[in-house]
């Protein structure tokens, strides 16, 4: 019941873009309103070697660590973000977080620059949108803010360096990519990184702007997922579905790309 309450505050907080920002910029501090998304809830269920490390792609600030800490307290967690403005607030959870570190880097497919565009709203930057895409940004800020919410926005433009996770040689056994549009390109540099380690994947789904992804998991002999809080299980993903409770929801769908020999291990729904 307050789970459920917990996350109906949360979609209309968001549908307010200044209100969203103020409470979002506090979240990582109040350890009682996390995980921020409840489709984080499922970690549990695979995050469940002792020695792992979760691999938090697209960071801002700090929350999905955070939220990840609060429901595993084992694994190692390194955060790479490519906005150095969360850098003071990466550094303060630095401070309070066990086995957590963080890099302010971009990754993508190759080395190279990005151009990073954020959206600024009555003086207050709306961090959660930033994104290296002009198409990408018009979808998710048309989704959920109001036309004229929308049409009052000045926006903002930074260049930032590119890497790729190959490119860092780590051992992920989770990753979670939020990088609002330019998840297909962190994909394609991590192509190694997958073949050998083969990790569970967390990634945010919005309709139009998935096929490569999906194209790219299947390639790889992954299986998608969406996990159900009422059952505490996963069942597998249907786009038709996703993409109607997106249409319908404020609140952001995650896709557990789940390597084919590691399935069998989810519960799954009946």
């Amino acid at each position: 019941m307050l789970k459920r309450l917990k996350y109906s505050i949360a979609e209309k907080i968001k549908q307010h873009p200044y209100t969203m920002s103020v409470v979002w910029n506090r979240l990582p501090r109040l350890s009682f309103l996390l995980p921020h998304d409840r489709s984080y809830l499922g970690i549990p269920h695979i995050a469940t070697e002792n020695d792992g490390l979760f691999l938090d792609i697209g960071a801002n600030n700090g929350i999905s660590a955070a939220g990840f800490r609060k429901l595993n307290k084992c694994y190692k967690i390194l955060s790479l973000e490519a906005n150095a403005l969360h850098q003071q607030a990466l550094e303060s959870l630095k401070k309070r977080l066990t086995d957590f570190d963080y890099r302010i880097l971009a990754v993508g497919r190759a080395a190279g620059n990005l151009t990073l565009i954020t959206p600024v709203y009555k003086g207050r930057a709306v961090h959660t949108h930033t994104s290296s895409s002009r198409d990408y940004l018009a979808t998710s800020l048309g989704r959920d803010f109001t036309n004229d919410v929308v049409a009052s926005m000045n926006y903002i433009e930074n260049q930032v360096p590119v890497t790729s996770v190959d490119k860092l040689a780590l051992q992920p056994d989770i990753v979670k990519i939020d990088v609002e549009g330019f998840d297909y390109d962190v994909l394609l540099g991590m192509q190694e990184t997958i073949s050998r380690c083969r990790p569970y994947c967390l990634v945010e789904f919005t309709p139009d702007h998935m096929q490569d992804c999906l194209r790219f998991f299947e390639k790889y002999n992954y299986y998608l997922y969406v996990y159900e809080t009422v059952s505490n299980a996963f069942r597998r993903f249907d786009q038709v579905e996703e993409t109607r409770t997106w249409k319908h929801e404020h609140l952001q769908v995650n896709i557990y790309c789940v390597p084919a020999e590691r399935a069998n291990k989810l519960p799954k729904t009946k």
